[in-house]
């Protein structure tokens, strides 16, 4: 994966959030999604520490 599709995806995944957050939190834009992206990466985090017990 080369820097375009990296930045292609950070700024989908950003824009998704900032929709989310406009449409049902109602934060400030930075705020919301900084909290919609903690959100994502604490329960990614917990669903990736149950696959290193799978491999």
């Amino acid at each position: 994966m080369d820097l375009f599709d990296v930045l292609a995806i950070v700024l989908t995944l950003t824009a998704g959030f900032s929709y989310l957050n406009y449409r049902f939190i109602r934060l400030p834009v930075t705020i919301g999604v900084m909290v919609i992206a903690a959100c994502c990466k604490v329960t990614g985090d917990t669903l990736y520490s149950g696959c290193d017990r799978l491999v």
